[in-house]
């Protein structure tokens, strides 16, 4: 039971699905009493109803949107990626009607210059040149009329200078068909859920961009946010129905991966939850049936919405403040109870200049919606330019293959380990770049519970220490200057670029006043050592020029630590307080306590 709709447009195919299963008995496991989209789960027609599944899968150029047993859909995801390169088209199409049994697929396949858009059931395969829908939900009166008339009556947005309108439309439609299933209870017919898209044009599968549902009531007061996005063909949901964020589908391939690969997988659509931008406000009222399609084109400050993330390794907070304007001519304006199909609107958003949140807090005619118990909003990080080419060339293998870093600028820490050979001479210490290192690599991995870093030494000459240390890679540059330039981008692109998103921890170290601009404005939440992400081995504060730092390590502390020396003798060495007599007895009593701890 499900509702799949699908049409074709100048070459350009668009495919909405729901998420919902429906079983006979109650042996689905819940994680909530509703779902993402606040929708009651329970006994529905004789059917116990839940979103567990996204309807449509891709695999290389074939799209396939799916309704009948879950059991066949899993069969089909096998067999299909099996079967392509291996088999021809025909053969393929041929295969799945013999293994449908009762389901019924759309198959839409991407072509150069003819995309291929079909239905398709163990009975007969039509090609689709319009549209085509399948599941439950064709039952439901006027609903693929609705559909129909939406996807030929799109606002133009001809007139926007951007490069994937076929993603807005998708995106427009997934939107749409989901708030006229809220409206109307399509729970009943064995829909709902959560629901996606997918477009297929200029040579590309794209899914629905990213979504932030903001629902309302008459009066403006009760309001829920739910966000939904779709990272590696999975949907991810942040919803204050569940107070839960909620990842479905790992593809079935996904079975094969080993801890370290799903741990990346995780972090990643954590990230991707606590970090994006939404390109869509959607603004729905239940009770007016009203909605406002609202892009931001992924700024978190326009016209008529202002937006501050505060991120989190736990928890991640939204607060939205919504210009009078908006509420008064828009939102709370239509009232159209009643109607199957609300009217929709599209808004644009352009961008403004920043303002503080203690700013928006002085003229909100809401103040009630303010929760001052939070604070330290992060600043947009997308404001910040960061004029560096890709750094991914920099990286000897697949961006992908990287969890945990440090990273190291060779000349600071040549200059530390020469500093402190100067100043603990006389005692019997060796301060060896690659012991150092290693001892760093493995004091971290104790201390976080990590398995492995990957050591990037960036130096403008070959250093040789680095053949004895395998998670080593030597990066060899021009200046300094180019090692501050790959730290700030990586740093932004941590936050706001997805692909960086698998990253765990990253040490840096290295002194340097480069990085005050860029520390200043990272999340709060790295000034907690539990949750930090970015840490920083740098001098002792009076003599260094990182004005902004995140939590840090003393490099005159943690290398002399690393090459042996104990606290009792940090806090004993310091060769300028004693008399010559003095200093040779500390000197050789610590040189015993040295030889001692070898033992």
């Amino acid at each position: 039971m499900t509702y799949c709709f699908a049409w074709k447009s100048n070459n350009d195919i668009y495919i909405v699905a729901d998420s919902l299963t429906s079983t006979k008995n109650n042996e689905i496991e819940l994680e909530a009493e509703c779902s993402s989209m606040g929708e009651e789960y329970g006994e529905y027609n004789s059917y116990f109803v839940a979103e567990t599944d996204i309807k449509i899968y891709i695999k290389e150029d074939f799209v396939i949107a799916f309704s009948g047993d879950l059991d066949v859909y899993r069969e089909i995801k096998e067999n299909l990626n099996l079967m392509i390169g291996q088999l021809s088209e025909d053969q393929i199409i041929k295969y799945l009607q013999e293994i449908l049994g009762n389901a019924e697929i759309i198959l839409a396949i991407m072509k150069k210059d003819n995309n291929k858009l079909f239905s398709l059931n163990k009975r007969e395969l039509k090609i689709i040149n319009d549209f085509v829908s399948i599941g439950s939900g064709r039952k439901i009166r006027d609903l693929d009329n609705v559909m129909k008339t939406f996807s030929q009556t799109f606002p133009d947005f001809s007139n926007e200078n951007i490069d994937d309108i076929p993603r807005k439309k998708i995106s427009a439609a997934t939107a749409y068909l989901q708030l006229i299933s809220l409206g109307n209870n399509f729970l009943e017919y064995g829909v709902g859920g959560t629901i996606c898209g997918v477009c297929i044009y200029d040579n590309k599968i794209e899914w629905n961009d990213d979504l932030l549902y903001f629902f309302y009531d008459e009066k403006f007061k009760d309001k829920k946010l739910i966000n939904m996005l779709i990272r590696n063909d999975t949907i991810l949901t942040g919803s204050d129905f569940t107070g839960l964020t909620k990842l479905f589908r790992l593809s079935e391939v996904d079975n094969e991966l080993d801890e370290v690969s799903i741990r990346k997988i995780h972090r990643s659509m954590s990230k991707n939850m606590s970090s994006h931008i939404p390109r869509y406000i959607v603004f729905y009222s239940k009770e007016l049936n009203n909605v406002y399609f609202y892009d931001t084109y992924r700024k978190t400050q326009t016209t008529l919405v202002r937006m501050f993330q505060r991120r989190s390794n736990d928890k991640t907070k939204w607060e939205i403040f919504t210009m009078p304007f908006l509420i008064s001519k828009f939102l709370t304006n239509n009232n159209n109870k009643g109607e199957f199909a609300p009217p929709f609107h599209y808004l644009q958003g352009y961008s403004v200049p920043y303002e503080s949140r203690d700013q928006l807090i002085e003229n909100t005619d809401n103040i009630e919606d303010i929760e001052f118990e939070y604070d330290y909003f992060d600043y947009p990080l997308e404001n910040i330019q960061i004029n560096v080419a890709d750094i991914e060339g920099y990286f000897k293998f697949n961006l992908e293959e990287y969890e945990n870093l440090i990273i190291v600028n060779f000349d600071f820490f040549e200059s530390k380990i020469i500093e402190l050979r100067n100043f603990y001479k006389g005692l019997n210490v060796q301060f060896d770049s690659s012991n150092i290192l290693k001892g760093l690599s493995n004091f971290l991995k104790r201390k976080w519970e990590i398995n492995k870093f990957e050591i990037l030494v960036f130096s403008n000459k070959y250093q040789f220490f680095c053949e004895k240390i395998n998670e080593l890679e030597l990066i060899l540059v021009k200046d300094s200057k180019e090692f501050s330039r790959f730290v700030i981008k990586l740093l932004h692109n941590y936050y706001t670029d997805s692909k960086y998103f698998h990253l765990n921890k990253i040490l840096i170290i290295d002194d340097s006043s480069d990085f005050n601009e860029l520390f200043e404005i990272l999340p709060e939440y790295n000034k907690n050592r539990e949750d930090a992400d970015i840490f920083l081995i740098k001098n002792q504060n009076r003599e260094s020029k990182v004005l902004h730092s995140p939590l840090y390590y003393n490099a005159d502390i943690i290398f002399s630590q690393l090459s042996g020396l104990s606290d009792e003798a940090l806090g004993l060495w310091s060769p300028l307080e004693y008399s010559s007599d003095e200093l040779k007895k500390i000197q050789r009593y610590l040189n015993e306590q040295l030889e001692y701890s070898k033992m």
